[in-house]
């Protein structure tokens, strides 16, 4: 059973893009998350003004929160339909470029990547027709976002950030790191009351208790 499980089309396909499924999973997670806890999307979006106030935790939330179901539907169908990324390019190719343009601006990004791996195009019309249609389609899309995730694949496509920003995988991962310590520092120090576990004692008041995980955001 095993062997025919692992032998199967599809679980050939995540463990050919291990990065493109954890991402995915994260994505399904949070949502579930934000959803189960009635987390408003002002909460965890990307906002100048509470950024500038010191919530930089927000950069990365904003990333991977969607605000309904059917965005999550759209942009996990996108993720996964541009993982052949991933596949010819490698896990490191593909999670080098992925931080920090918020998940529908990554799917305009890759998506711009993959039609230059398949038409070896730097850039061709049809990402700009999906900017069209999810200006009439999708409600509050962001457009200045979508757009910049075409422009940053097409950077990507002409070999910039290769040319001027050159860092190998290990100098790569200890920054990865090094920001997600920051992340983590920065928001318990704007959110003193957040925490990850609570102990509840119960009304008799021994030592017996139960251990909530709480929501990750506020």
């Amino acid at each position: 059973m095993n062997e025919v499980l692992l032998n199967n089309e599809f679980f050939i396909e995540i463990k050919q893009c291990p990065i493109t499924s954890i991402i995915l999973i994260i994505n399904v997670l949070i949502w579930f998350n934000h959803f189960a806890y009635d987390i408003s999307t002002e909460k965890v979006s990307f906002n100048y003004k509470e950024i500038i106030g010191g919530q930089y935790w927000r950069v990365i939330s904003s990333t991977f929160s969607h605000s309904n179901i059917i965005h999550l539907i759209l942009n996990s169908i996108s993720i996964w339909n541009t993982s052949k990324i991933e596949i010819i390019k490698g896990s490191y190719y593909y999670f080098k470029y992925n931080h920090y343009i918020g998940y529908s601006c990554v799917c305009f990004g890759l998506l711009v990547i993959y039609i230059k791996l398949i038409t070896n195009s730097i850039i061709s019309y049809y990402p700009f027709l999906c900017l069209i249609y999810s200006c009439f389609m999708i409600k509050n899309a962001s457009i200045i976002g979508h757009f910049n995730g075409i422009i940053i694949g097409a950077l990507i496509n002409i070999d910039l950030f290769e040319k001027y920003l050159p860092i190998n995988k290990n100098s790569f991962y200890v920054i990865t790191l090094i920001i997600f310590i920051c992340f983590i520092i920065n928001l318990y120090k704007t959110l003193p009351n957040l925490t990850i576990f609570k102990f509840n004692n119960n009304n008799n008041n021994n030592n017996n208790g139960n251990i909530n995980f709480l929501k990750c955001f506020p």
